[in-house]
């Protein structure tokens, strides 16, 4: 009895596995109970430790002989509780604003496309394409990759006869065209353009899903460019605004007009540019503007901040364009 045990730890080249740790502590009494080396082959099979040893494998040394593993032997071994684990099901989340495609940009260069028809007086749908860029002041131009496309939709005959008052959808696709997925969605409603105090423009801003993200409100005032920036909990996030006495309002080739953007307690903590494009802006009528974002910003602040962008736009220099 001793000589097959003895056998069969000299075969076992692992001598700190469970199994040869569980030879080692057998006493005499249950070495005897154990009859014959078949059951000794079942009763370490047990623990399912190892897969069941082949019929080849010998433990008697003076003996050759097949073993027979599929015999069961009712050995007293202490059972071990097992734990069954319950699978909860997880409350139901909320929806939010996953997916960032600016991927964390601290600032985007947004372009305007040129389109054929405006050359002709007509109003075309306005279609952007925005880029990477550097936070730093001096930097006017795209460094890296294209985050967005952004098209228009709207009425073909409201655009001709209303002009920039017009009711129009904004798509931002995350990626080079509009077969990428849609990332935000402003919608702005009719309004009359200009200072007129009792119907001014709003952009209601949603993610691809039409969630919505908040709005972007141009309110009347008189001595100022000004937007207020709000939450879906209609809670307000940001200020921006710019002074009406800036060179590039009334030439765009003698400077930048800058919107800064201010926090809750009235501090500047980014900027919107609208930069000179050269002659691209004078005989095309594009626009290209610069926004650095505010630092430690969310998801859904910079699609809100970027919503602003395209108010200003709209509201502010696609007048100016049609008036040329």
């Amino acid at each position: 009895m001793y000589q097959t045990f003895a056998c069969l730890a000299s075969r076992l080249s692992f001598s700190a596995s469970p199994i040869h740790q569980r030879l080692m502590t057998l006493t005499r009494s249950q070495m005897l109970y154990i009859e014959s080396a078949e059951k000794a082959n079942d009763f370490l099979e047990s623990d399912h430790l190892i897969p069941p040893l082949p019929s080849s494998f010998c433990l008697n040394t003076r003996q050759s002989r097949p073993l027979n593993i599929m015999k069961t032997v009712q050995t007293p071994v202490a059972q071990i509780p097992v734990a069954h684990a319950t699978v909860v099901a997880a409350p139901q989340q909320v929806q939010m604003f996953r997916q960032d495609a600016f991927q964390g940009s601290m600032a985007v260069i947004v372009k305007q496309e040129f389109a054929a028809l405006e050359l002709f007086g007509i109003e075309a749908k306005n279609r952007y394409r925005v880029h990477q860029s550097s936070p730093h002041p001096d930097a006017r131009r795209s460094d890296g990759q294209q985050l967005l496309y952004v098209r228009e939709q709207s009425d073909c005959a409201e655009r001709i006869c209303c002009g920039p008052n017009r009711a129009l959808t904004l798509f931002a696709h995350a990626g080079y065209d509009q077969n990428s997925p849609v990332f935000i969605q402003m919608h702005k409603p009719f309004h009359i353009a200009g200072n007129c105090p009792c119907s001014r423009p709003v952009l209601h801003v949603s993610d691809g899903a039409n969630t919505p993200l908040g709005r972007v409100e141009d309110p009347f005032s008189c001595c100022q460019m000004d937007q207020q920036i709000f939450d879906q909990s209609n809670q307000f996030r940001y200020g921006v605004a710019g002074p009406i006495c800036q060179l590039g309002l009334f030439c765009p080739c003698l400077g930048d007009v800058v919107f800064n953007i201010t926090n809750q307690a009235g501090e500047p903590v980014g900027e919107i540019r609208k930069i000179f494009d050269g002659c691209g802006e004078l005989m095309l009528h594009t626009n290209k503007f610069k926004i650095t974002f505010p630092n430690m910003v969310t998801a859904e602040d910079r699609a809100l901040v970027f919503s602003s962008a395209m108010l200003i736009d709209l509201q502010y220099f696609e007048v100016n364009k049609n008036n040329q």
